[in-house]
Order: structure tokens, then C-alpha cells, then sequence
């Protein structure tokens, strides 16, 4: 696996994104070039419905491909390194997961992206499905989308089947009234006096779900 796929894989490019990233018109392709001064390097990158990558010499033009090695160690290993911290930056900036399993999970991360310019933060390497959505401002979350065992969430249920779900934060004088409809429970792994979760099995429309994260998103 290349240094782009490892880091693309199942993600999705927006080009309006990268041409704000500093991308370029290039007849059908969008190009971007990065100088590597100290190392006497160029990062040029080409996105052509995928992302391909090379390293120039500064001076001489010539092919760099000592970064590709995995194992590289040294000044390579350096490379390398401001190679991928590149590409993960071009992520978090021109890209949206497509790694949420359920067709409910995937509207609603499109609609926070754009409502909200938001896109989602795998912070947990050991919870890799756990998706955390911030409010550009004050940095605070204001969802959570991760997977988890029905019964986790259900008390009611008896089903060992995991289900995508999502967090939200709701006002603590609602939150009882709330638990009382059909599709929201108490909040997992979140403070079960302010937040709720919220089954995207299409239980609840597209359209409450909107609201509830419109409603998150301005009480943080």
C-alpha cells in the first residue's frame, strides 16, 4: 500500500476544498507544490480524481524515491514523515470520511459538512469508527458518531448486532421528555445529563436529526 492510499483510504476528495488548499488548475487536473527548503526537496502533489504524489530535487529536477521506502531511516525517514504530515493535513482540510457504515450515518455526515463546514476527527486509535465533530469556534464537540452493541445502547434489547449512533447534546430540561419518544436513549460514553444517543437506523427521519444537531451545535 502507497503513503496516499494509507492515508485516503475511504476518504473522499471535495475539489471546491482543495483549490482553497492552494491546488492549481492544471488543464483537467488540480496540482499543488510545496518546497522542502532545508532538504533541498519539492513536494508536488497531483489530484486527478485520486492524489498522486512525487519528491523532486530542488536543483536538479530529478526523482526522489528514497521516501517510498517503508523502512527508511534517517534523512528519508524525515522525508517521509513531512511527506504523510502533508497529506494528513490535505485530509483534515479537503476531505470527507466515507467510513460510516450505515446509509443514515453517511446522509448525516454530509449534511454536517454542509451545514456546519465540519468534518470528522478519528481521534481513538483503538475506537477507530468513533468520529468527533467540534465547532470551529470554541473547539467544543457537539456530536459523536462511533459504533456500538445494540444492548449498549437499548437496555430493551437483546440483539448482540452493532449499530452506528450518534451524539448529541440536548438542554437537561428536555432530556427526560426526550427519553420518553421512540429512538432516543440515554448517552453512551457521554454525559447522560445534557446528551443523547440516537440509533441511525432511520428510526428517527433525516430531518429531526438535522434539528437536534442544529440545536448542538449552537449550545456549544
Amino acid at each position: 500500500m502507497t503513503i496516499e492510499q494509507e492515508v485516503f483510504e475511504r476518504w473522499e476528495f471535495l475539489p471546491e476544498q482543495l483549490l482553497r488548499c492552494g491546488f492549481q488548475p492544471d488543464g483537467q487536473k488540480l496540482s499543488y507544490s510545496k518546497p522542502l527548503p532545508e532538504a533541498g526537496l519539492r513536494i508536488l502533489l497531483t489530484y486527478d480524481g485520486g492524489l498522486t504524489g512525487r519528491i523532486l530535487d530542488a536543483e536538479t529536477g530529478e526523482d526522489y524515491t528514497l521516501f517510498r521506502v517503508e523502512s527508511a531511516l534517517g534523512f528519508s525517514a524525515e522525508v517521509r514523515q513531512q511527506y504523510k504530515d502533508l497529506l494528513l493535513e490535505i485530509r483534515a482540510r479537503c476531505c470527507r470520511n466515507r467510513n460510516f457504515r450505515s446509509e443514515q450515518g453517511r446522509r448525516i455526515a454530509d449534511f454536517i459538512y454542509a451545514e456546519f463546514g465540519g468534518t470528522p476527527e478519528f481521534l481513538w486509535a483503538s475506537f477507530p469508527t468513533y468520529a468527533a465533530f467540534r465547532r470551529e469556534g470554541s473547539k467544543k464537540w457537539y456530536a459523536l458518531i462511533g459504533t456500538v452493541a445494540r444492548s449498549k445502547v437499548d437496555a430493551a434489547s437483546r440483539s448482540g448486532e452493532t449499530v452506528e449512533i450518534i451524539n448529541v447534546k440536548v438542554e437537561p430540561n428536555e432530556l427526560a421528555e426526550l427519553l420518553e419518544l421512540r429512538g432516543y436513549y440515554p448517552a453512551y460514553h457521554m454525559s447522560k445529563k445534557s446528551w443523547t444517543s440516537i440509533i441511525l437506523d432511520d428510526t428517527l427521519p433525516d430531518e429531526e436529526i438535522r434539528a437536534r444537531l442544529r440545536e448542538s451545535y449552537r449550545s456549544v
